[in-house]
């Protein structure tokens, strides 16, 4: 009766063998049941944590491998000199020619 209600519950859970009291070893049994909960609480978190990182270090995997794969299958390249090159695949590449950029506004429109 010294305890609150909602305590109540748990204190009867701690008496293992109903007689209405608790004795050291109910109290060291519930002490060893806490501990292991905080262990087995730890190693849950580890386990998400490690799950969350190679998780995200396979998505960057993943954007890597698709950046080198998008960069393997261009069909147009630009090199150092600006130069814009038809990719051949294992052929080689050729220039391209294009017409020229400058032009003049007809009517001043």
């Amino acid at each position: 009766e010294a305890f609150p209600e909602h305590h109540r519950a748990e204190l009867y859970e701690m008496d293992t063998d109903g007689d209405g009291y608790l004795d050291a070893t109910e109290i060291l049994h519930a002490i060893k049941v806490l501990n292991e909960s905080k262990r087995q609480s730890k190693r849950t978190m580890r386990i998400a944590l490690a799950v969350l990182a190679f998780s995200i270090l396979l998505l960057l995997a993943m954007c890597g491998g698709m950046v080198v794969v998008i960069n393997a299958t261009k069909e147009v390249k630009v090199n150092d000199n600006n130069e814009l090159l038809a990719n051949h695949g294992s052929d080689g590449s050729s220039k391209i020619r294009v017409a020229s950029a400058d032009f003049d506004l007809v009517g001043g429109v």
